[in-house]
């Protein structure tokens, strides 16, 4: 398998043959010689097993979290029911948008909910990385899949992010530092096809249009990048903003003439800086996206301060939040 491409390769193996990706390598041994990296106080990181295959020459991961946020309680409780969570298929096919791979972390200490893992894996998208923690119960928890986007993105800097839904637990507080970020949310402007469509036909459309859809990631993460550098001050009138406004608007477009059933999402991206810069305390710099009357009058994208990572991971985005139905905040 080529390295250059291989969620383009993998898809055309699935398709052209019909028959299912069984990618999924298991992880090696964890290895007592991995570097121990201190977390927070009370955590030691001992190791990790990372999975042998790395992403494409084109490609983007995301770190997908099963905690739920109604599982973590006040610190040192952990809530957990009997019952495993859902898949969630509407933010996956949101994430898939952006993303190429999912890494589904495990860790030997706490047996977490698989399902998301095992759905992803019957179509060649996922991994898992296997993070080795001493400590408490709950920071060993709550930090797993933090731990598990920490080692990821060491091998390969700025490629992966952390993802989840709403209803999921996101990045513990200790790991973050007041306001030395920003988020950049672009609200009921990205269209998916619904959990009704056969995921082999989301596989397929973005197959046909990978190259279009890194186009607009692209856009994306150079519209976070110049916010980063020069603030929010009339971002909405940049170059940048424009190719943004126009992939996404191209994206719409070849979303609405497709017959399949569509839902519109929100989606959210979390970004550190080195300093403050003037970015909007309130989600107030909202701009209607040009391609108002395609999905929704009430397109919007806005820029505010929020917590950034305590050690800084570059320009990229560290976290990304999707939610259907309801505006991001």
């Amino acid at each position: 398998m080529s390295n250059d491409d291989s969620f383009r390769e993998r898809m055309r193996n699935k398709f052209g043959i019909g028959a299912r990706l069984a990618w999924a390598p298991s992880p090696p041994p964890l290895s007592a010689e991995s570097p121990s990296i201190r977390p927070s106080h009370k955590l030691i990181r001992h190791g990790e097993s990372l999975p042998t295959t790395r992403l494409g020459l084109h490609e983007r991961g995301v770190v997908w979290t099963e905690l739920p946020s109604d599982w973590v309680g006040r610190p040192g409780q952990i809530l957990m029911n009997s019952s495993n969570p859902p898949v969630d298929h509407n933010a996956i096919r949101s994430a898939l948008v952006f993303y190429d791979r999912f890494d589904v972390p495990s860790q030997p200490v706490v047996r977490l909910p698989s399902v998301n893992y095992e759905y992803l894996n019957k179509y060649g998208l996922a991994q898992r990385t296997a993070v080795k923690y001493e400590g408490d119960l709950y920071d060993v928890v709550t930090h797993h899949a933090f731990g598990a986007y920490l080692a990821l993105d060491e091998r390969e800097p700025g490629r992966w992010t952390l993802g989840r839904p709403t209803q999921m637990y996101g990045i513990p507080v200790d790991e973050l530092s007041t306001q030395q970020g920003f988020s950049l949310t672009v609200n009921n402007a990205l269209p998916i096809f619904t959990r009704e469509v056969p995921m082999e036909e989301v596989l397929e459309f973005k197959l046909k249009r990978i190259d279009e859809l890194r186009e607009l990631r692209g856009y994306f993460d150079e519209l976070s990048r110049e916010i980063g550098v020069n603030g929010s001050n009339g971002f909405e009138n940049t170059s940048t903003f424009e190719k943004f406004d126009r992939a996404l608007a191209n994206h719409m477009k070849v979303m609405q003439e497709s017959n399949y059933s569509k839902i519109t999402t929100s989606f959210r991206a979390s970004i550190s800086v080195d300093s403050l810069i003037p970015i909007a305390t309130e989600a107030m710099l909202n701009q209607t996206i040009s391609t108002t009357g395609i999905v929704s009058a009430m397109a919007t994208v806005g820029v505010k301060t929020i917590n950034g990572l305590r050690r800084k991971r570059g320009s990229n985005p560290f976290e990304y939040l999707t939610s259907v139905n309801h505006e991001l905040r």
